[in-house]
């Protein structure tokens, strides 16, 4: 018996996904696993794979299209011509109408729908912002894929016409900038927050980070030691390492540590795993490897879940000192603000010190000022004494 595929809940939590393209065409053979779409997310853009053998009879859905979780997505004929009974037409499969013809008329053909273009998200992007048509492009990727070289050498080619300056422009939201502002909209107004800000002297720190980089083919950075003193501090006050389940809290053992990266399309939050098992020289090695990736949209799903405290970066924009909003359902989040030299109390004489603001946001309902504090006051110590972290 064939089957109607549906759309499926990639990451954990996920309400609604968009489909970038079909990496398949309509009549294509596919076995259990193949990769038959590429999925924008509210975390990132992924690959769904097929989870049974058959032959695509048609697409239920076209590519931009939101759908919610369970949505049918294609018809899969196992073989034997049959599929799901009724399944819902798309509204590109009811033919046109023709109009009755009058004697000596031409026949009237309905239009072919157009043929589907293969780009990757990015392209799509640029596309709508240029006010670009990727149906004239002829794409050079993989597959007759149109890529970003095509894009550039199409405008390259394209001569430009001066056009009188607008008020603004309408750049529609993208699936992973909504759920952006909705999750972090729901946390601002349903979870809640509270802050504490400390002060760490970073002497000893980048004293040691120097010698570190000193001896390493690779550099260490001073956010590699923040994310090792959070999930250290995390171990030490296990009061903290937990999370919101609503009826229950959720306490860990070890530390899983969401750290912001940056992208063209958003803000993604991979997770570095059992932090407070790895060394300094793991710990950078892994927060290189997510982050490259999660600019090239090439994490997983199962990368981008199962944090329970998170860390926002700052001090390389010259931010001195901000709070962040929590990520639901981790119940911290420090924001880290950049070192500059601060005149500063040492043993009752003023003396110029390098300095960095951190301010860490805590749910409430899960961890209590005085665990905070302690927690904080932990962190503070490790990041002042940081040989702690490497014994």
């Amino acid at each position: 018996m064939g089957a109607i595929m549906r759309m499926p809940e990639v990451l954990t939590g996920m309400v609604e996904a968009t489909v970038n393209s079909w990496l398949i065409a309509e009549g294509a053979a596919v076995d259990v696993g193949t990769p038959i779409a590429e999925v924008e997310t509210e975390k990132a853009t992924v690959e769904i794979a097929a989870d049974a053998a058959g032959v695509v009879t048609r697409f239920l859905v076209d590519a931009n299209q939101p759908l919610v979780v369970g949505a049918p997505l294609l018809e899969l004929d196992g073989g034997d011509g049959t599929s799901e009974a009724n399944p819902a037409p798309r509204a590109s499969d009811t033919p046109a109408l023709a109009p009755t013809l009058a004697s000596g008329d031409a026949p009237v053909v309905a239009p072919a729908a157009p043929a589907r273009l293969f780009a990757s998200p990015l392209v799509r992007r640029l596309a709508r912002e240029r006010g670009l048509d990727l149906a004239g492009i002829r794409g050079t990727g993989p597959g007759g894929r149109i890529v970003r070289r095509d894009l550039e050498a199409l405008v390259a080619d394209t001569p430009q016409t001066p056009v009188a300056p607008a008020a603004g422009r309408r750049l529609e939201l993208s699936s992973m900038r909504r759920a952006i502002a909705r999750r972090l909209t729901e946390s601002k107004s349903t979870v809640p927050h509270f802050y504490l800000t400390a002060q760490c002297d970073v002497s000893a720190l980048l004293a040691l980070r120097s010698d570190v980089n000193a001896v390493r083919p690779t550099k260490v950075s001073v956010n590699d030691f923040v994310v090792l003193a959070i999930a250290r501090a995390l171990v030490e006050v296990p009061r903290a390492n937990l999370i919101w389940g609503g009826d229950h809290v959720l306490a860990f053992d070890s530390a899983n540590i969401a750290i912001a990266v940056a992208t063209e399309d958003g803000l993604l939050t991979p997770v570095v795993r059992d932090a407070n098992t790895l060394t300094l020289s793991q710990i950078s090695s892994t927060i290189a490897d997510l982050a490259k990736r999660a600019r090239a949209g090439t994490l997983r799903h199962d990368e981008l879940s199962g944090g329970s405290f998170a860390v926002s970066n700052l001090g390389m924009y010259g931010v001195e000192e901000f709070s962040a909003i929590l990520n639901p359902p981790q119940s911290g989040i420090l924001a880290v603000g950049a070192i500059s030299d601060r005149v500063v109390a040492v043993d009752g004489q003023p003396r110029v010190r390098p300095m960095m603001s951190v301010t860490v946001s805590w749910d409430h309902r899960a961890v209590d000022g005085a665990v905070g504090a302690d927690w904080l006051r932990t962190f503070v110590d490790l990041i002042n004494h940081p040989l702690r972290l490497l014994v």
